[in-house]
């Protein structure tokens, strides 16, 4: 089967997944080290790291010292409930998400006015304090973290039940997609900038000005995936022609 790297650890995401769905895995267990995991699925460790890294940044597993790579307990909004189950990790997908989240976040920036608290201001305010902090030490990483936590705050500003329900179904692929952007150094500063922009505009109440800059910068991760998409696409294409 000659697939590149990053195909390979999708198709492991994906058997992952349904090991989950037809209960082979559970809530709790311990999945096998990434040895044990590379002869068992018979690929490269790589692929096992980017697959597991795939599964943390959805929060489906988590990696807990001195025990291993755990299988997080699955709530009503996990990756069980309708809407996940639909959910592939593929290019198409991920940009469906980004297309529903320019919108999602547009109804969510002009339900701010009268419902932002002072309390929602500071919050914002220090996750991108640590946002910053992240950036300057380049722990992409957790600079990933705080850019989704962001996001998340702003949805939480609104203090609407079906909104942050919403987010807290959908939006864990949103993890995955900003997992993938922050190993370009531009996209780091660009995300810093719109996030500064984004708080400062929201205290001044200038919502439609804000709406752009959500716009912009949802645009902009699109494109990022589609050259990341056409990339791949194109070294399978070589690998297949014998090159």
């Amino acid at each position: 089967m000659d697939e590149s790297r990053e195909k390979k650890s999708i198709v492991i995401f994906k058997q992952i997944i349904q090991d989950i769905k037809t209960q082979k895995l559970n809530g709790g267990d311990v999945l096998p080290s990434e040895s044990e995991l590379s002869k068992i699925y018979d690929v490269g460790r790589g692929s096992i790291r980017e697959a597991l890294h795939a599964l943390e940044a959805l929060g489906i597993v988590k990696k807990q010292a001195g025990i291993g790579t755990v299988l997080e307990n699955f709530s009503i909004e996990s990756i069980f409930n309708p809407a996940g189950l639909l959910f592939e990790l593929d290019y198409s997908n991920l940009v469906q998400v980004l297309e529903f989240r320019e919108i999602f976040e547009e109804i969510v920036v002009k339900m701010l006015p009268g419902r932002v608290t002072e309390k929602d201001i500071e919050n914002l305010e220090e996750i991108l304090a640590l946002t910053q902090f992240y950036y300057d030490r380049k722990n992409t990483i957790k600079f990933s973290e705080f850019d989704y936590k962001f996001h998340q705050a702003l949805a939480e500003s609104t203090h609407n039940i079906v909104i942050i329900s919403m987010f807290n179904m959908i939006f864990p692929f949103l993890k995955y997609i900003l997992s993938q952007t922050v190993n370009i150094p531009e996209n780091l500063i660009d995300t810093l900038n719109e996030h500064t922009e984004i708080l400062e505009l929201i205290k001044s109440n200038k919502i439609e000005a804000t709406g752009k800059i959500i716009k912009r910068h949802i645009v902009r991760v699109k494109d990022f995936l589609k050259k990341s998409m056409e990339k791949l696409e194109s070294g399978q294409e070589n690998k297949g022609g014998g090159n």
